[in-house]
Parts: structure tokens; C-alpha cells; sequence
């Protein structure tokens, strides 16, 4: 009977510890997931194998890199020292709200709300550049054509000029109490938001913000 017990406990082992780093690895990957915007999912892949005793088990992602939809390797250090790491990989699933396109969208279009709409899925077959606000698209312009049911990635859009090169603008700063402006020559275009250099005499040039057309901040 004694022996039976003993053979039962060495058998229950490695599938114990095969647990403690898989729950390990699970409840870091949902502390991670906590950053995501919408409904996760974690799946990890079972291993093939039998992982030998696991002391004190310390997860973590490769290379700290922050935690994204879809396919992704994490590790879980084993020892004291941690001397010995476990790789497993999981897939991370996220229902989530991402931008479409409503009809087609042709290259120069400054998007309005008309052209775009919210919508639920999949966010983890998307690139990680895929927007998820309306209000991040809206404004901008399109460099390409995109069609009707696109999901809308950072990288189809552009910050439309309101400055040009080579036109006036009136640089303002100022403080409580007092504002001052000076006029000068965009060295560069941009967009709202976009940090240029305004050329103010031959001798001094002054870098600052684009609040608009033809104005800018000096901060």
C-alpha cells in the first residue's frame, strides 16, 4: 500500500508543476491585459512536455515588450536565482472597438464623421496600428483609397497642412498677464499640432507648435 502511494504522489508531480507554470503565466497575462481596451481572452498552448519542479515562478514577456492581440511568447523564470526559464506561447484575444470605413474613401479625403464609424470585433486580427476612436480620424487626411468595410489603420492617414512652406506665420507666446507675437517664415509644412521651424530674421530661426492656419506656439 505504501508503495502504491509513493508511485501515485511521483506520477501527480510534474503534472503539479506543469499547473503552478501555467497559472503563473495565466495570471501575469491577465495583469498585462488589464492596459487593453475590451473583452479578453488567454488561451496558452498546453506543452508537450512535462516541466520539471518550478521554484518560486516569476512570469514575464521577452524583451519587456508591452503585451498586444494575437499570438505572443511568455516565460517564466524557475530558482532562487532564477537560473532556469520555461517558454510558453499563448494567444491573446481582444472584443474591441475599432474605426471602419462607411463607403469608399479616396486619397486627399479630410474624414469626416460621416465617413467612419465605430464597430465591434475582433481586435486581435487586426495590426496593432488599427484605430479605435473616431475622434482620432476624424480631421485627418487620407493618403490612400480605402474601401467600404476597411478598418482604419494610423498609417492610411495623415495630419492635413495648414501651413505651407515659405508662408508668414504669426508665432505667439505669452503668460499670465502678457502675450506677444512675431511674424516669420515657415521653413517647413505641417499640420495641426506638427512642431516646425520659423525662420524670424537671417540670424534667428524659432521652432514652434501649429495651433492653425498660418499661427503657431513658441512654448
Amino acid at each position: 500500500m505504501l508503495l502504491l502511494i509513493s508511485s501515485a504522489s511521483a506520477l501527480s508531480q510534474p503534472d503539479t508543476d506543469n499547473n503552478v507554470v501555467l497559472t503563473t503565466a495565466k495570471l501575469f497575462l491577465q495583469q498585462q491585459a488589464e492596459a487593453l481596451a475590451g473583452q479578453v481572452n488567454i488561451e496558452i498552448d498546453m506543452p508537450s512536455t512535462q516541466f520539471p519542479p518550478c521554484e518560486k515562478p516569476e512570469a514575464f514577456l521577452p524583451k519587456n515588450s508591452p503585451l498586444k492581440p494575437g499570438r505572443v511568447s511568455v516565460g517564466v523564470r524557475c530558482g532562487t536565482k532564477m537560473q532556469t526559464v520555461r517558454y510558453m506561447q499563448a494567444f491573446i484575444s481582444v472584443i474591441g472597438t475599432y474605426v471602419s470605413v462607411v463607403d469608399g474613401i479616396t486619397p486627399g479625403t479630410i474624414i469626416r464623421s460621416t465617413d467612419i464609424e465605430e464597430v465591434i470585433g475582433n481586435l486581435s486580427k487586426l495590426p496593432a496600428s488599427a484605430i479605435n476612436s473616431a475622434n482620432d480620424a476624424i480631421g485627418k487626411m487620407s493618403k490612400m483609397r480605402l474601401r467600404a468595410g476597411t478598418a482604419v489603420l494610423q498609417q492610411h492617414l495623415t495630419t492635413p497642412s495648414v501651413v505651407k512652406r515659405g508662408e508668414q506665420v504669426t508665432v505667439e507666446t505669452g503668460g499670465k498677464g502678457f502675450k506677444i507675437s512675431r511674424q516669420g517664415e515657415a521653413v517647413e509644412s505641417g499640420g495641426i499640432g506638427d512642431i516646425i521651424d520659423i525662420r524670424i530674421s537671417k540670424k534667428e530661426t524659432l521652432t514652434a507648435t501649429i495651433t492653425g492656419p498660418g499661427r503657431a506656439s513658441l512654448k
